[in-house]
């Protein structure tokens, strides 16, 4: 009974000692804006989406409020696998509803 308890005060122990990564979309998505140089660029929505499009756990699509010459909006999809995050630019609107992020 007694190892029972110290293998559990170590367990906890260790799981304190992790680092905790970010779990906020939007600060995945801003970091990734800043070091793209688009610190000005504002998010304007960030949905939920269906992580199966990246084999991922978690994913989000997101929108900004930065338009390129022929008015389309720049969209990105954030999303998590285990404790890693990736960022990437979408193609197109069309890939918002790939990604099964709704429109509203």
């Amino acid at each position: 009974m007694r190892k029972m308890f110290v293998f559990g005060v170590i367990m906890l122990i260790l799981a304190a000692c992790q680092s905790a990564a970010p779990a906020d979309p939007n600060a995945i998505a801003r970091k990734y804006l800043d070091d793209n140089g688009k610190q000005s660029v504002k998010i304007t929505k960030v949905v939920p989406g269906n992580p199966k499009s990246h084999k991922a756990d978690q994913l989000w699509c997101v929108e900004t409020d930065e338009m390129d010459a022929q008015g389309i909006t720049t969209l990105l999809t954030t999303w998590r696998t285990g404790s890693n995050w990736n960022t990437a630019p979408m193609d197109s609107e069309y890939e918002w509803d790939l990604n099964g992020c709704p429109r509203s």
